[in-house]
């Protein structure tokens, strides 16, 4: 999921306030498309899955909304290091 940088701050910066294992673990890459990621697999970080973290988007005009959890943006790569998709995006090159 890309996100304006302010915003992005704000949703990493809430992730390293799950719980000391995840703040010891993450590495956020605030390069344009980088990504979040953690030392271990995802199932070894059950205070992200366990607790209801889940974004609610709502788009302009609208009063329906989505709800989906983190866990949807996060996926093991082939050496068994979870990886979180949340982007940061340029503002002038996605808007």
């Amino acid at each position: 999921m890309g996100l304006p940088y302010f915003l992005w701050y704000q949703v990493t910066n809430l992730l390293y306030k799950v719980d000391y294992q995840v703040a010891q673990d993450l590495v956020c890459d605030n390069n344009n498309g980088g990504i979040c990621k953690l030392n271990d697999k995802c199932e070894a970080y059950p205070n992200l899955w366990d607790y209801g973290w889940s974004f609610k988007i709502q788009f302009k005009g609208s009063d329906e909304y989505i709800i989906f959890p983190i866990g949807a943006l996060a996926v093991d790569d082939s050496n068994g290091i979870c990886g979180i998709h949340i982007q940061y995006l340029d503002d002038e090159t996605y808007s």
